[in-house]
Formats: C-alpha cells, structure tokens, sequence
C-alpha cells in the first residue's frame, strides 16, 4: 500500500514557483457562492502596471486606485466563477463591461494580498531547504554518506 502525505501550502507554493514561475492559488469571493483562481504577478506585468500609472497625471487618487486594482486583478485571475480567460485583456474586458462591485473588486484584491504574503513566508531559505532538500534519498548506499548544510541540516547526499 502506498502512503499519500499532503504537501503543506508553502511546499506546492515552491513547487508550482519551480515549474511555473508562478503560483496559483483559488481564493473564495463571496463564501458558499463564488470562487476564483488567482496567481503571482510577473515582474514585468507589475513594471508595466506601475507604468501606466505614472501616466495618470491629472486623475483624482480614487480613481488611480480603482484602475490600478481592474489592471491588477486583469493580471493576476485566471478564474472567475465559471469563466476562464484567455489572457488578462479579456479579464480586463470582463471587469469593465461587466456589472461587478467595487466591493467584490477590494475583496478580490485583499486576497491576492494575503497570497502574496503566503508566497513571500513561503521563500524563506527553511521552506526552500525543506522542500527541495530534506527529503533525503529515497535509497541510502554504502557509498553514500550525509552532507550537512550551513543550517546545520542534513540535506544533500554525496558519494564519498
């Protein structure tokens, strides 16, 4: 019988990190009724974004905050409810044609917050340390002989 283990939140944040360059995460809108699918922002979707803001000279601070958080959000949902979009445009698009609270908006945004603050907990050198490299060898030879770390851990293995 094979054992199944659970891999922790920061473990498949590193991992889909990894394989990805992003993680992902379903956050909850409104409890019960309606989900969505967020991931990272990508370092040159934010530098674009922050971009775009400084274009907005002569615009009131309500409404640089309510674009930045549409920009935002077209950038980092892949998933709202049952719709899928095909690239941030189209979840732009979504959000401004679409009759969707301002209110569900800041909530959207205040999750995406709490995930970055998960992915940045989660890229401490523990997790990392942990995740890819206490797992230990699946099959210990005579050859073989523990390494350990500056942490003090044992966490690769080395023939002699």
């Amino acid at each position: 019988m094979k054992k199944t283990t659970l891999k922790s939140s920061s473990e498949s944040i590193l991992e889909e990190m990894f394989e990805k360059g992003f993680a992902t995460k379903e956050i909850e809108i409104l409890p019960g009724k309606l989900n969505a699918t967020i991931r990272t922002i990508s370092a040159s979707d934010q530098l674009t974004l922050e971009k775009e803001m400084q274009q907005q000279e002569n615009a009131s601070y309500a409404f640089i905050v309510h674009s930045y958080s549409v920009k935002l959000l077209s950038k980092i949902i892949l998933k709202y409810g049952d719709k899928v979009f095909e690239d941030s445009e189209d979840c732009f698009n979504f959000f401004m044609s679409g009759n969707i609270s301002s209110i569900i908006l800041n909530k959207a945004i205040k999750e995406h917050q709490k995930f970055e603050k998960e992915v940045i907990a989660s890229l401490n050198i523990e997790e990392v340390q942990k995740t890819f490299f206490d797992k230990g060898p699946q099959e210990t030879g005579p050859e073989q002989s523990p390494k350990v770390s500056i942490l003090g851990k044992k966490t690769a293995y080395e023939k002699k």
